[in-house]
C-alpha cells in the first residue's frame, strides 16, 4: 500500500527574493528523512500534437504523481490533455512534460534561469508561488482565466499577491483525524462530524484507554505524523494563517498561545498515556499499516487512505475546535500550477487552466484518481460514504488551509518536524524552550530568509 504525499516523498522548495532563499512547501528544502520520490522518470513525454494554424501551442511542465493510486495523476493528465485537444478550443497542447517530483524543482529553476519553459508549470501554493513571483517569471492568473467570475469557483486557493491570484488549485492534499468507529462504539463513543473541543476529543480517548483499547495510535519517527498534530494545535487559536510566519521572523512574541500549544497538547497524548508506547520510533507509514489492520481508535492521516476501507468500520472526524478564527476541521493544501511568462501562449494556456476547472474535468480528476478536487462545481454526488463525509468537512466554514505552507525556510523540517518526533519520543519536558531558542536562533543566522519572509506576509496581505 501506498500512502504518500509531497511532504513524505520530496525535498521541496522555491526560489525567492533575489534566488538568495528556498521557500518551503509545507516540508522544508533541507528536511533530512524524506524518502525517495516515486514518481515517474525524468522527461517522460506526451505526443504533441499539432496545433492550429492560427494559433501557437502552449506547454506543461507536470508531476503531483504522488497522488492518488500509484499511475493515476499521470493517467488524469494525459487523458486532460487529450480532451483538451479534442476539444475544439482553437488551441492545442504543445509539449507537455512529465518530470519526476524529485527533479521537478531543478527543471523549474532552470527554465526561469534560462527565461525560457513552459507555460503552465505544476507546483505549490503561497510562500512558494511569492518565491516565482518574486523572480518576475508569473503572470497573474486573472488576467488568462477570465477573472473573478471564474476565480470565485476555485477553492484553497491560499494567498494573493497585490490582489491577484497567482496559483490555480486542482488537487485538494488534505491531513485530517480518520476513527475506527468499532473501537469507539464499544468505549461508548458517538462520531461526530467534528469535535466540539480538545476536551472532548479527551473525553472520547480517555474511554477507550479504560475500555482496553489504544485511544490514538501515532507514528512519528519521520516526522509527518508530528506535522499533523501541531498544526491542528496551532490552528486552534490561530486568527490568520500568517500568525505563525510572523512569529518566525519575530513580528509576534513567543507569549502568543499558538506559538506554544501544539506543545501542550501532544504534550498531553504523552503524559497521559493516550497514545501508543512505541509511536516515537515508528514512522507514519508504519503506524498507518497498523490503523488501517484495525489497531487504534483514532489516527491522523490521509484520509485517501481510507477511501476504499469499509466505512463500517473506518470513518473522518474534523479536527477539535478553537477559538481561533482558522480553527478548521481539516488542514488542506490546494496543490496546482503557475502561469508563467517564459513560455509560447499564455492565452491558450489560461483556457486550459479554465478546462480544467470544468465539471466534466473536475469529474475525470476524482475518478482518475480518487482524489478531490478544488473547486465549489464539482458535483460530490456519486462519492462513497468516506470521500463524502471528507468532502463536507472539507467545504465547512471557515476554509481549510495548511498552515506550514505559510512558514519559512529551514523551520518545517529541522525545527517542527524533529521537536515533534523528540516530544513523542521523550516527552514534552524542556520542549518549549527549546523551540523558542531555535527559532530565535534561525533569526539571528538567517537575516536574508527573515527579509523575504517577512516581504512575503505583506505582499500577502498579513
Amino acid at each position: 500500500m501506498r500512502v504518500m504525499s509531497r511532504r513524505q516523498a520530496i525535498k521541496l522548495g522555491a526560489a525567492g527574493v533575489g534566488g538568495s532563499l528556498v521557500v518551503a512547501a509545507c516540508g522544508d528544502s533541507d528536511t533530512a528523512a524524506a524518502p525517495a520520490a516515486t514518481t515517474a522518470a525524468p522527461g517522460t513525454t506526451v505526443a504533441a500534437t499539432v496545433a492550429p494554424a492560427d494559433a501557437e501551442p502552449f506547454d506543461i511542465l507536470f508531476d503531483m504523481d504522488y497522488g492518488g493510486t500509484p499511475g493515476s495523476m499521470s493517467q488524469y493528465w494525459r487523458a486532460l490533455i487529450e480532451r483538451f485537444n479534442a476539444a475544439g478550443m482553437g488551441v492545442e497542447v504543445g509539449d507537455a512534460r512529465e518530470v519526476g517530483i524529485g527533479d521537478l524543482f531543478t527543471a523549474i529553476t532552470a527554465a526561469h534561469t534560462a527565461g525560457e519553459g513552459a507555460d503552465i508549470e505544476t507546483y505549490f501554493a503561497n510562500s512558494p508561488t511569492f518565491g516565482f513571483l518574486s523572480q518576475g517569471v508569473l503572470h497573474p492568473m486573472d488576467d488568462f482565466v477570465g477573472g473573478r467570475e471564474e476565480i470565485d469557483h476555485w477553492k484553497f486557493t491560499g494567498a494573493e499577491f497585490g490582489g491577484k491570484q497567482y496559483h490555480s488549485p486542482f488537487f485538494a492534499e488534505i491531513g485530517m483525524m480518520a476513527v475506527n468507529k468499532k473501537i469507539l462504539a464499544a468505549a461508548g463513543v458517538d462520531v461526530p462530524l467534528r469535535w466540539e473541543s480538545w476536551e472532548a476529543l479527551m473525553a472520547a480517548a480517555q474511554a477507550v484507554k479504560a475500555n482496553g483499547d489504544t485511544p490514538i495510535l501515532v507514528g512519528a519517527a519521520d516526522g509527518f505524523n508530528a506535522e499533523k498534530w501541531e498544526m491542528a494545535a496551532q490552528m486552534e487559536y490561530m486568527n490568520s494563517p500568517f500568525d505563525l510566519t510572523r512569529w518566525v521572523v519575530g513580528q509576534a512574541s513567543a507569549d502568543e498561545v499558538y506559538v506554544t500549544s501544539w506543545i501542550d497538547r501532544m504534550g498531553q497524548l504523552v503524559t497521559d498515556e493516550i497514545i501508543n508506547d512505541d509511536a516515537g520510533i515508528v514512522t507514519e507509514q508504519e503506524a498507518i499499516d497498523r490503523f488501517v489492520a484495525g489497531e487504534g481508535a483514532m489516527m491522523m492521516l490521509y484520509p485517501a487512505v481510507l477511501f476504499n476501507q469499509d466505512p463500517e468500520i473506518f470513518d473522518v472526524v474534523g479536527y477539535w475546535k478553537g477559538p481561533g478564527a482558522i480553527s478548521a476541521g481539516i488542514t488542506t493544501a490546494g496543490t496546482g500550477m503557475v502561469l508563467t511568462n517564459i513560455g509560447r501562449n499564455p492565452e491558450g494556456a489560461g483556457e486550459f487552466i479554465k478546462f480544467l476547472h470544468q465539471p466534466d474535468q473536475l469529474k475525470l480528476f476524482n475518478e482518475t484518481t480518487s482524489e478531490l478536487p478544488c473547486d465549489d462545481r464539482f458535483d460530490p454526488s456519486g462519492l462513497a460514504p468516506l470521500p463524502a463525509k471528507t468532502w463536507e468537512i472539507l467545504n465547512q466554514d471557515p476554509e481549510p488551509i495548511w498552515i506550514h505552507d505559510f512558514a519559512g525556510p529551514g523551520i518545517i523540517g529541522p525545527i517542527m518536524y524533529t521537536l515533534g518526533s523528540k516530544l513523542f519520543l521523550e516527552g514534552p519536558e524542556g520542549i518549549k524552550e527549546q523551540y523558542i531558542r531555535e527559532i530565535e536562533d534561525w533569526r539571528e543566522r538567517n537575516p536574508e530568509n527573515v527579509e523575504t519572509v517577512t516581504a512575503f506576509i505583506e505582499a500577502g496581505g498579513g
